[in-house]
C-alpha cells in the first residue's frame, strides 16, 4: 500500500478518478487502470521525444504521432468513468471537489511553468513576464496541461447538456453526428488556409484545440460506453475481430497520411486520430479484460496518472539541461529513453512523496482508486 494512504470501504464517498463506489471499482472498470497507464505513459514517452530531437526524422515522427493518442484516450477516459458513476447528473459536492483537486492544481502548476518562462526570457522584468505567461498558461491553455481546460468542459457537458440532449436522440444519431462534427473541425485546420483574422497565428496553431468541438465524438462515445459498461466489454470480445481490424487499419491509415504529407501534423488535433485513439483505445480495454488479474504495475501507475501529467513537465525541463550536456544523449534513442525512465521515476517519487505532506492534494490532485479505493489521510 502506498505510503500516506489508508483502505476504505464501500460506503464511502466516490474519487474524483472512480468508477463506483468502494469495492464496485475492482467489479467494473479494471480494464481503465491499464488503458490510464498506457494513455499517461505514452504522453511522457511522448514528451521525452520532443525534448532530445532536435530535428526528428520520419520514422521518430511516426512514433511520435502514435504515441499522441494518449491525451484524446485520457479525456475519453475521464467522461468514461463519470458517465458510469453518475449516469443521470451529478451528485453534490460534485464541483467543489473537482475545483479542489483538479482545478487548483492546474493553477499551481500553470504558475509553476510561467515562472520557469518568466526566469528564462526576462531581462530585468521578471514580473511582467510572469504575468503574461501566468494568463497565457492558466486562461488560455497554452501549455502541456490545456487537456484538463477540455476535461472541464466535458463536466459542463455531463451535467448540463447530455442528460437533456442525449436523451431525445437516439446513440446512432448522436454518435454519427458527433463523429462527423469532430472530424470535420479537425479536417478545417489541416487543410483550410488561415484565415486573415485577429490572432490568426495563435487560433490556428494553439487556441483552436480548446474547445470541445473538436473532442466532441470522445464525449458522446465515452459518454454511453460509461453507462453501458460491461455491455462495452461483451460487445468488444465478442468483436474482437473487427476491433484488431479498425485498430490496424486505423493506424495505417493515419501514418500513410503522415507519410504522403496528407497531414502533416504530428498530434492529436488531426481528423485521422479520431478514429485511431478511439480504435487504439477500444484496443486496449478489449486486451485488457482478456486478462486474468491486472498487473499492479498499472493500477499503481494509473491511480498516480493524474499527478505525473502534472509534475514531469516540470522534470523534463530540469533534467534535459543534464542531459544535453552528456555524449550520446541528444538526437538518439538513448537520449529520449533515459529522460523518460529518469524524469518519470521521479515524477512518481514526486506525487508519492507530496501525498505525505498536508495540502499535498491541492499541488499533485488526489490520487485514484486501486482494486480496493484508496484515499489520502
Amino acid at each position: 500500500m502506498i505510503a500516506g494512504e489508508k483502505l476504505i470501504g464501500a460506503d464511502a464517498q466516490p474519487d474524483i478518478f472512480a468508477g463506483r463506489e468502494g469495492n464496485k471499482v475492482k467489479e467494473r472498470l479494471q480494464e481503465v487502470f491499464v488503458l490510464r497507464s498506457i494513455a499517461c505513459l505514452s504522453i511522457g514517452l511522448l514528451h521525452s521525444i520532443n525534448k532530445i530531437y532536435d530535428d526528428p526524422s520520419e520514422t521518430v515522427n511516426v512514433i511520435r504521432l502514435i504515441l499522441s493518442f494518449g491525451t484524446p484516450a485520457f479525456v475519453f477516459i475521464s467522461e468514461m468513468v463519470l458517465s458510469h458513476a453518475y449516469p443521470d447528473g451529478v451528485p453534490r459536492g460534485f464541483w467543489t471537489k473537482r475545483v479542489k483537486y483538479i482545478l487548483v492544481p492546474y493553477v499551481v502548476f500553470g504558475f509553476v511553468h510561467a515562472l520557469g518562462e518568466a526566469v528564462l526570457e526576462a531581462e530585468g522584468a521578471l514580473i511582467p513576464a510572469f504575468l503574461k505567461y501566468s494568463v497565457q498558461y492558466i486562461l488560455l491553455g497554452d501549455f502541456a496541461l490545456y487537456f484538463i481546460l477540455i476535461i472541464f468542459q466535458f463536466y459542463l457537458l455531463h451535467a448540463f447538456v447530455a442528460p437533456k440532449v442525449f436523451s431525445r436522440f437516439s446513440a446512432k444519431t448522436v454518435l454519427s453526428v458527433s463523429l462527423v462534427v469532430s472530424m470535420s473541425y479537425w479536417a478545417f485546420f489541416n487543410f483550410v488556409p488561415r484565415f486573415p483574422i485577429p490572432f490568426a497565428e495563435y487560433v490556428y496553431t494553439r487556441f483552436f484545440m480548446l474547445p470541445f468541438v473538436g473532442w466532441s465524438f470522445y464525449f458522446a462515445l465515452a459518454w454511453y460506453c460509461g453507462r453501458r459498461y460491461r455491455e462495452l466489454i461483451a460487445l468488444l470480445n465478442r468483436w474482437r475481430v473487427a476491433v484488431w481490424l479498425a485498430f490496424a487499419a486505423s493506424g495505417a491509415w493515419m501514418i500513410g497520411n503522415l507519410l504522403t504529407d496528407t497531414i502533416t501534423a504530428v498530434s492529436s488535433k488531426r481528423l485521422d486520430m479520431v478514429l485511431f485513439a478511439t480504435s487504439a483505445s477500444l484496443f486496449v480495454l478489449h486486451v485488457a479484460s482478456r486478462a486474468r488479474r491486472i498487473h499492479p504495475f498499472w493500477v499503481k501507475t494509473s491511480q498516480i496518472s493524474f499527478g505525473l501529467f502534472l509534475v514531469h513537465p516540470v522534470l523534463y525541463g530540469i533534467l534535459e539541461l543534464v542531459l544535453f550536456r552528456l555524449p550520446g544523449m541528444r538526437g538518439t534513442p538513448l537520449g529520449a529513453a533515459v529522460l523518460f525512465a529518469t524524469g518519470m521515476s521521479l515524477s512518481a517519487w514526486a506525487v508519492l512523496t507530496a501525498y505525505r505532506f498536508p495540502g499535498g492534494n491541492y499541488v499533485v490532485g488526489r490520487i485514484g482508486p486501486g482494486l480496493t479505493v484508496l484515499r489520502p489521510q
